[in-house]
């Protein structure tokens, strides 16, 4: 039977001369797993309305198209890769896929906000320059007057107390903002779920992957949980792949091994260190505990189950060894 979403309406607009046409795209499964599409053109005179229906091939790129299609290999599904959250989001409490972000968007306004007060800080803190008002009037060549430039000096009328020139140079508050603008990010941590240390005070100290994964941060994401998330929609994806290929005729409906086909390396993330990660297995291999080419395999993601997969291995990054032994084959 079909799984998830089982009704879906997508959209594309494109332009051709002073015309906007829209292609409503609708994808609908039944209840034994087949998929229908159904394809409308529609054109309008501006951006704003989704105008009068129109051919398929009103357009070039729409030619091919075929107004309705139910394919004849149950996909289960929409044909499409349908992601859900292995955690509740922070919006409206449901497993619907939204930014991690998002409930952090104020928090991040308020970033901005504070950001851009910081910069009027020290454009406002400049040194000025306060005088009577009528000592910042020169004459003008054509009989006028001219006044000084008002950035730096600041005339006042009336009387100032004082015959000469006043600096105005207030202290700085930028530690102030910068303080501020810290508990924001820490809050937006909060919110998130990230540890303590990923968005604030990140240039306090140079942090490794171990560390911000240590039980030293107040706060974990978890990572791992989305990483199986990513890996069950590319699972997802290639399962669907093969389908496609199957309802347009390009491969046959023998059984392909899925978990065979994919090779998933998260990198030199939070929970993982790759050259610490490689640096453990050269200690293995030096310590006569595994085999090198076990450890190059495990390097480069190659197939090392047979005896030929080993030589392969020898043969390609091991030149030296394959000398070696068939120099000791003829002894």
């Amino acid at each position: 039977g079909p799984r998830g979403i089982t009704d879906v309406l997508m959209s594309e607009r494109s332009r051709a001369g002073s015309d906007y046409y829209t292609l409503l795209e609708r994808r609908t499964v039944d209840g034994s797993g087949y998929l229908t599409i159904r394809y409308k053109l529609y054109v309008s005179e501006n951006s704003s309305t989704l105008g009068h229906e129109v051919r398929l091939d009103s357009l070039p790129q729409y030619a091919a198209l075929a107004p309705e299609h139910t394919y004849s290999v149950p996909f289960g599904g929409l044909g499409m890769t349908y992601i859900r959250l292995p955690m509740a989001n922070n919006v409206d409490g449901s497993p619907d896929g939204v930014s991690v972000y998002e409930g952090a968007v104020q928090l991040i306004h308020n970033i901005y906000k504070n950001e851009y007060q910081l910069g009027r800080e020290f454009e406002l803190g400049r040194s000025r320059i306060v005088a009577n008002a009528d000592k910042l009037v020169t004459p003008d060549p054509e009989g006028g007057v001219m006044r000084l430039k008002d950035d730096v000096f600041v005339g006042l009328d009336g009387d100032t107390n004082d015959k000469g020139l006043t600096i105005f140079s207030p202290a700085l508050r930028d530690e102030s903002f910068e303080r501020r603008k810290q508990s924001y990010l820490k809050a937006c941590e909060n919110i998130i779920g990230l540890k303590r240390g990923i968005l604030s005070d990140v240039e306090a100290v140079e942090r490794t992957a171990k560390e911000i994964s240590s039980s030293e941060g107040d706060y974990s994401l978890s990572i791992m949980d989305l990483q199986r998330m990513w890996y069950d929609a590319l699972m997802e994806t290639l399962r669907i792949t093969d389908l496609w290929g199957q309802a347009l005729g390009l491969c046959d409906a023998r059984a392909v091994d899925l978990e065979q086909l994919l090779s998933v390396s998260w990198g030199n993330g939070v929970l993982y260190d790759a050259d610490k990660d490689w640096a453990d297995t050269l200690s293995m291999v030096e310590a006569g505990l595994l085999k090198p080419e076990l450890a190059l395999a495990k390097k480069y993601d190659l197939p090392c189950e047979t005896p030929e997969d080993l030589a392969a291995i020898r043969e390609k990054y091991m030149p030296e060894m394959v000398q070696l032994t068939a120099q000791a084959g003829l002894r």
